[in-house]
């Protein structure tokens, strides 16, 4: 259920272009002040951009309207509309690899209108597709906000009714975005007094069910969760555990390590005192895996990776670094490979990666291959690997050979968002769509749950 359209407001703050133009005389912001007679101004570079964020994600967007000055018609013409949520890094071709929606201009209209096709998204982009100054009179967004009363009544019926519809639990659920999810759950919990996971999980069973738990939760419980049951009993699962600890950012860390210790501390048998709650996610690695492996991961769960602006002479650095500790010698330099590749950002790294391309001839991934071995380089190779890559390759492996790792597949394909560039990465490595592997790998209700998923959430 949605509102009536009406204009969308932005987040405060968070209007920004690619460059300034005269000390910033012409900011971004001068786009959305709701005054057509001022504008935001770039450089005249390649593949200008300028940004907004919409301030409630619950939006879903149906309508853009740019309204472009009288004068210098041509620098607003051969330009793409892009609407996202996120991005590993601003690039322009990332950008336009996470997008949910996007559509090119090459003429230019004094008023440019754009029909969304009912897009929930974060982020508002207009980006040049060349070189080229880049100016707007106003930006506009129309739009209506996601209402989960209609969805929390529906899924009432579909799960009090003599026999669960399943086929109504994967239309709603399938299809929501995150803050969306949060919305239902929230409303849920205010109309019947418990959790939307707990109401689903007597009603439902088997792979469907587990699906259902990842797809609701909040995402930190969720890791948490996979987290713990790759350490709970005999033997652990190692890739689990550098499925989250290598791909997070550090917020992300900070959510999963609170949450785990809420839910999990002291539970684990150990010979070793537990410690103070906070740490109880590094005190059960380290009570489970050992060597360098567990010095990856425990940086990992420090949570202070770098972020920011890629320094282009620090990658360049950093690749010769790599190379004299690694390929250059006999005998790898762990404390190189292991301080650089855990501190960088994941931008970064792909710089390096660049750079140590061009002049080895070879991606770094290979280097680290030939000179680690076990899950240490499984893990140095995770934390190398962008995202959309590293969650294609897995949901492959998932469903290779005999047999399927279902809880694998669940949590990549539940806990992903946008799950487009996964798709892209998963077709262009393999030659076939994700959907294609899942129907073949998957039967009965889950099978159309984590195609809906697949569909919906792109």
């Amino acid at each position: 259920m949605a509102s009536p359209v009406q204009r969308l407001k932005f987040k405060v703050g968070s209007c920004t272009q690619s460059s300034v133009y005269e000390n910033n005389q012409f900011p971004a912001t001068n786009a959305i002040d709701g005054d057509k007679s001022t504008f935001n101004h770039t450089e005249n570079g390649s593949e200008e951009w300028w940004q907004v964020e919409v301030e409630d994600p619950n939006n879903v967007i149906t309508q853009i309207v740019v309204t472009n000055r009288d004068s210098c018609q041509e620098r607003l013409s051969n330009f793409w509309v892009v609407l996202y949520d996120s991005a590993p890094d601003p690039s322009p071709q990332t950008v336009l690899k996470c997008a949910k929606w996007k559509e090119h201009k090459q003429n230019w209209e004094q008023t440019s209108t754009y029909q969304v096709p009912n897009v929930s998204a974060r982020i508002l982009r207009v980006q040049l597709a060349g070189t080229n100054y880049l100016h707007m009179g106003d930006v506009e967004v129309f739009g209506s906000t996601y209402d989960p009363r209609a969805d929390v009544e529906a899924l009432g019926h579909a799960l009090t009714r003599i026999g669960t519809d399943d086929n109504a639990l994967i239309k709603i659920l399938g299809g929501k975005n995150p803050s969306q999810m949060a919305a239902l759950r929230d409303c849920w919990l205010q109309v019947h007094g418990t959790s939307l996971v707990h109401s689903l999980e007597k009603d439902t069973s088997f792979n469907f069910k587990t699906a259902l738990h990842y797809l609701v939760d909040p995402l930190p419980e969720c890791q948490a969760d996979y987290l713990w049951d790759a350490m709970d009993g005999i033997g652990t699962k190692d890739t689990a555990l550098i499925d989250i600890l290598t791909q997070c950012t550090n917020e992300e860390m900070e959510e999963i390590k609170h949450t785990y210790a809420v839910k999990y501390h002291g539970k684990k048998k150990s010979k070793k005192d537990h410690g103070h709650p906070e740490d109880a996610l590094a005190h059960d690695v380290a009570d489970e895996v050992s060597g360098n492996f567990e010095r990856v991961l425990l940086e990992c769960i420090k949570g202070t990776r770098e972020e920011g602006p890629v320094n282009d002479e620090e990658a360049a650095k950093d690749a010769e670094e790599l190379y004299k500790a690694g390929e250059k010698r006999w005998v790898t330099d762990d404390n190189v490979f292991i301080g650089i590749i855990t501190r960088r950002s994941p931008a970064h790294l792909m710089a390096v990666d660049r750079h140590y391309t061009q002049h080895q001839k070879h991606p770094l991934i290979d280097a680290i291959k030939s000179k680690t071995s076990g899950h240490y380089g499984d893990a140095l190779v995770a934390l190398a690997t962008p995202r959309a890559r590293y969650v294609a390759q897995r949901l492959y492996h998932s469903m290779k050979g005999l047999g399927t790792n279902d809880l694998v597949l669940i949590y990549h394909l539940c806990s992903t968002y946008p799950l487009q560039p996964v798709k892209d990465e998963y077709l262009s490595l393999y030659g076939k769509t994700l959907e294609h592997d899942i129907a073949g790998d998957t039967s009965g209700d889950y099978k159309h749950l984590l195609l809906e998923i697949a569909r919906a959430r792109a």
